[in-house]
């Protein structure tokens, strides 16, 4: 029986301004399920950005660091 409690994986993503973050995986690609993300448009002021799929180039999500 699965565990609901389990904390969601993090994955290194990479991102288009050359920063690694850790992706959370507990929402899949909209377009491929995958999780073999990047972080784009990453703020190092504000440290948001958007999660894209690299596999399908597709949005996935919006990114917060805090």
């Amino acid at each position: 029986m699965p565990d609901s409690n389990k904390e969601p994986k993090f994955v290194p993503g990479g991102s288009t301004d050359g920063v690694g973050h850790g992706v959370n995986t507990y929402q899949k690609c909209p377009k491929c399920g995958g999780t073999n993300f990047e972080v784009r448009n990453h703020s190092l002021m504000w440290h948001d950005g958007e999660v894209w799929c690299k596999d399908c180039n597709v949005y996935v999500r919006e990114y917060d660091a805090g």
